[in-house]
């Protein structure tokens, strides 16, 4: 079974298989995608109750995420807040359409306003990570980058090293650096953004062009603990350097 979870074309013998499209569900399977997989993997139909449940939460996935956008298109952040108080399945059931909203009030620099959102979000979603990484992106929007670093730095240190954490991490190391003009945080983003460049090179799978996230797989957890370890090394080779120009 093959699940596709971009937008990039199959080809070769994967286009000959059985494969769900999952391309729009960027949380994960969910709906009648997810369905069409269970119950493809066990060869047997798909039960009429379950299919008419899995239409009307795709149809309210869809007719939320085109809420929040007319939202954010309208620059109502009121509007933002108030949908994600929505109580249906596709709003209680998965991070998705809340995170889409906060993202929105984010971009509307209503900070305050996402937190909340977020204390909700992170509530029903423990282990969900694209909560946690827009906590920590509102923190450094709202120029909190050492708070932001305790909540990323936790993600990196459990293993998170997916391009959107590093991203995060390397910006707030940059902000605390034209704050302070701080060398050492200067080459800590640097760095940084050059392990998101490994992270994003790991992404590429295979001639069909499917992507996968880092350490899914064994071979993925050792590159991504040499790209890791690389980048300590490179952080101590920077401090050195540091120290020897300064006592010149």
């Amino acid at each position: 079974m093959i699940g596709r979870i971009d937008e990039s074309e199959i080809t070769g013998l994967a286009a000959a298989k059985l494969w769900i499209d999952f391309s729009k569900q960027p949380e994960g399977p969910g709906g009648s995608a997810l369905l069409q997989l269970l119950y493809g993997l066990q060869g047997q139909p798909l039960p009429p109750a379950a299919v008419k449940l899995a239409a009307k939460v795709d149809d309210q996935m869809r007719d939320g995420l085109l809420s929040v956008r007319a939202c954010r298109d309208a620059g109502d952040a009121n509007a933002l807040v108030a949908l994600t108080e929505t109580n249906d399945m596709a709003w209680t059931g998965s991070p998705m359409l809340p995170c889409a909203a906060v993202e929105g009030l984010i971009a509307m620099k209503k900070i305050p306003e996402a937190m909340k959102v977020l204390d909700r979000v992170e509530e029903a979603f423990r282990k969900a990570l694209r909560p946690k990484q827009l906590r920590g992106l509102a923190l450094a929007r709202s120029g909190d980058a050492t708070k932001a670093q305790l909540v990323l730095g936790r993600l990196y240190a459990a293993g998170e090293i997916d391009p959107e954490t590093l991203g995060i991490l390397a910006r707030t190391w940059m902000d605390r650096y034209n704050q302070t003009n701080d060398k050492i945080f200067l080459l800590k983003s640097r760095d940084l953004y050059r392990l998101r460049g490994t992270s994003v090179g790991l992404l590429h799978r295979d001639q069909c062009g499917f992507e996968e996230l880092v350490g899914r797989r064994e071979g993925d957890r050792v590159a991504a603990r040499k790209a890791r370890s690389g980048y300590r090394g490179r952080q101590s080779d920077s401090r050195r350097l540091l120290e020897d120009g300064d006592r010149r």
